[in-house]
């Protein structure tokens, strides 16, 4: 399996109320020369999602950056008149939220891109601002939207006795071990040890 650090959210730039399928951009794509369609999923106007090239290959839905992503693309993205606008369906952004956390779940990714934020960084910055954009695509900001969601992984599910255990024991080895301020993050919480003194807590 190929190591993924990014999903990149597009649209299919086609008008709001327009539907299409993965089977019709797979066409568009092989028109273009592609060995078949480019983006992992598809999202329907109704909500419906649609496999398109395995995951376990590279897209090709972004380049520079097909070989480390999964690419989504929900159908729409343009309005009436043929400009750039967020025509997501209720249905649409329900099941795009829930694809983003399961990829990101299965497979420990924590950047999730529009495909406008790919575009290069002409003043350096590190920030890419609209007039950088290559294109607008997918027309909204996926960056602010699912950023900062994404699903925390663990190995094992913890109980609050085998939780307050842990704890219990780490301090105990810190104290015994006469640690200086060390810190650690446990949950959402950030716990401070001070050699054999205290022991704080303090939200993050």
């Amino acid at each position: 399996m190929r190591n993924i650090e990014s999903i990149i959210v597009h649209c299919s730039a086609t008008k709001a109320g327009q539907d299409f399928t993965a089977a019709d951009i797979d066409c568009w794509h092989r028109e273009r020369g592609f060995n078949g369609i480019g983006y992992h999923y598809v999202i329907r106007l109704d909500g419906k999602l649609e496999k398109g090239r395995d995951v376990a290959l590279a897209g090709a839905h972004c380049k520079g950056w097909n070989e480390r992503s999964v690419g989504i693309c929900y159908i729409g993205g343009v309005d009436e008149n043929g400009r750039p606008a967020d025509t997501r369906t209720n249905a649409q952004k329900r099941v795009l939220y829930q694809i983003i956390m399961d990829l990101q779940r299965e497979y420990n990714i924590l950047q999730v891109l529009g495909h406008r934020d790919t575009s290069p960084d002409l003043n350096g910055d590190g920030v890419i601002e609209p007039y950088e954009y290559v294109k607008a695509c997918p027309c909204f900001d996926s960056r602010k939207e699912y950023m900062g969601k994404h699903p925390i992984k663990y190995p094992f599910s913890l109980s609050y006795f085998h939780c307050t255990f842990a704890f219990a024991i780490l301090h105990e080895l810190l104290t015994y071990f006469h640690y200086d301020t060390r810190t650690i993050y446990l949950f959402t919480g950030t716990v401070s040890f001070k050699r054999s003194e205290s022991c704080e807590i303090s939200a993050t």
